[in-house]
């Protein structure tokens, strides 16, 4: 009994022990044991990466049709999961296939594509005809690479006849194809004129009309114009070396003089064929030299009484910058490109845009016009000239806030008058305006009353005017604006405000041509409290061209 005493006191003893080492960080076979022991560790999971190569290199990857690159190429972090992989090349069967990803994992693929495209090489019976391949051009003699299939190829040489042919690409090989094409019998296939009204005593251009003939074939031939009893009363030899050629005339006789007013028959004969249009000569025709105002055609910012003859229209480009009242800070920058049509003799129609570009302030302008004015004439030297303007404008901000200037925002109507003596025009312009500060879509009752005059004097080189106009403000206005992704509302109010406007406007015919050059330049005038006033310059140079 002592003896198994002494073996349980020993056993107990020993676990003691053994429990008290383990409890310390016993490390045993390499590993520790107790509870400062580190902890087993977490494997975080990771998407999976896959790298994709290709035959050829180059090729299009789309991962669950979302274009990642070109290869070789490699997507890290793909959620684990099966996929959408897709390569492709131009010229190339594409290969698509759904691939599994997991987790923590790298893989690679290799997509080998099978080539679908061949070649062709094309040339011409005599050379140097325009090649097209299925409605694109390619040089003659190049190599062009075209997936397996049919190809309508065309051939087109001046003095020869169309010739198209159809083809089948291998894949794989190439092919060198020669068309021969036949002469062509000439054909005199139309003609037409620039305008079907003119004066030989305008500016530039605009004393000739352009004749426009269209032939297939090299040929000579006679241009001959007719008056109204079938008179010849010019004539001159023409030839044609390419399908569209042009022809000037300029309303004189074989001698140089100038042809009375009437209606005369053009005609061109030329390989035993015949074709002609009418033209009529008319001296009263006068061009005005316009540009494009918030009310139409006009001098300045003043429209105009005139008209631009039935037919004509003009694009204008500018750009310009306006200063602010301290003559140092530059206000806005504005930019403006313009056409104005002539449907008939009494009716304009035009549209405008204009930026204004300064920073976050920027704003842009569209604007209409509609006019439509009347001339009687009063002597062989002056002419009476009256008519009504319509105008409708949207702005995506306010311009000169609170002054009360005249933008082009709003809707308007108007009235215009005016003399002209020779080459000297007076006129001017009436009109009330609704809605010129935030637009007729914004609530408000502001109005502006504008008055303005216009004189110009018009040269051969060109034209030098002045105009000058006052906007009288009145009533109340209210817009919204968006500052920083919240909707502001702006108002406030004009109690009879004045502001005036004085400049000049000048314009330069380039060569002979139907292009001028244009300047401009003026200031806005606001009278203050206590004798200060606002003034804001501005100027501008541009283009305008007339058709």
């Amino acid at each position: 009994m002592k003896c198994l005493h002494k073996v349980f006191i020993s056993i107990l003893l020993f676990s003691l022990t053994a429990a008290q080492v383990f409890s310390q960080n016993a490390n045993i076979g390499g590993f520790t044991y107790g509870h400062n022991a580190p902890k087993t560790p977490v494997i975080e999971k990771k998407g999976g990466t896959l790298r994709i190569t290709s035959s050829p290199t180059g090729s299009s990857v789309y991962l669950d049709g979302s274009y990642k690159g070109t290869t070789p190429l490699t997507i890290e972090n793909i959620k684990g999961g099966y996929h959408t992989l897709k390569v492709e090349k131009k010229h190339y069967r594409g290969e698509s296939r759904s691939i599994y990803i997991s987790e923590n994992s790298k893989r690679n693929y290799h997509a080998r594509l099978e080539q679908i495209s061949g070649y062709l090489r094309v040339y011409s019976e005599p050379s140097g005809a325009s090649l097209s391949i299925n409605g694109n051009s390619y040089s003659q003699g190049s190599l062009v690479e075209l997936d397996e299939g049919h190809y309508t190829i065309r051939a087109k040489r001046f003095g020869y006849e169309e010739k198209s042919q159809t083809i089948y690409v291998p894949r794989l090989r190439t092919i060198t194809q020669t068309i021969c094409m036949n002469r062509a019998e000439f054909r005199l296939e139309s003609i037409s004129v620039s305008r079907k009204k003119f004066n030989p005593q305008a500016q530039a251009s605009l004393a000739s009309i352009k004749l426009t003939a269209k032939v297939n074939a090299p040929e000579t031939g006679i241009l001959s114009v007719k008056d109204s009893s079938g008179s010849e009363v010019f004539s001159s030899p023409v030839s044609f070396t390419t399908w569209t050629e042009q022809f000037y005339w300029t309303g004189t006789d074989s001698f140089g003089n100038l042809v009375q007013d009437g209606r005369y028959t053009i005609e061109i004969l030329a390989g035993g064929q015949r074709a002609s249009c009418m033209v009529e000569v008319d001296s009263s025709l006068v061009y005005p030299d316009l540009s494009l105002t918030n009310g139409g055609s006009g001098i300045g910012t003043v429209a105009s009484a005139e008209n631009y003859p039935e037919g004509s229209a003009i694009v204008e480009l500018g750009a310009g910058i306006i200063m602010g009242d301290d003559y140092r800070k530059v206000y806005q920058v504005p930019l403006s490109m313009g056409f104005l049509w002539a449907p008939s003799d009494h009716l304009e129609l035009g549209l405008a845009f204009s930026p204004y570009l300064n920073g976050e302030d920027s704003v842009i302008n569209f604007s209409s016009s509609l006019k439509a004015s009347f001339q009687t004439p009063l002597s062989d030297s002056t002419t009476f000239y009256w008519g009504f303007l319509g105008r409708l404008g949207f702005a995506t901000g306010p311009l000169y806030l609170p002054y009360g200037i005249d933008a082009g925002n709003g809707a308007g109507l108007g009235l215009v008058l005016g003399f002209k003596f020779n080459s000297l025009y007076i006129g001017g312009e009436s009109s009330m305006i609704f809605k010129p500060t935030g637009g007729i879509f914004n609530k408000g009752d502001d109005r502006i009353w504008k008055t303005g005059i216009a004189i110009q004097r018009q040269f051969e080189s060109g034209s030098l005017g002045l105009f000058a106009n006052v906007n009288i403000a009145d009533g109340n206005y209210s817009f919204k604006e968006e500052h920083d992704g919240t909707d502001t509302t702006v108002t406030g109010s004009f109690d009879r405000q004045c502001v005036y406007e004085a400049g000049f406007e000048g314009s330069l015919y380039l060569s002979s041509s139907p292009i001028q050059f244009t300047f401009s330049g003026g200031t806005f005038i606001m009278p203050g409290n206590s004798g200060s006033m606002l003034i804001h310059p501005h100027a501008q140079l541009g283009l305008k061209m007339l058709f």
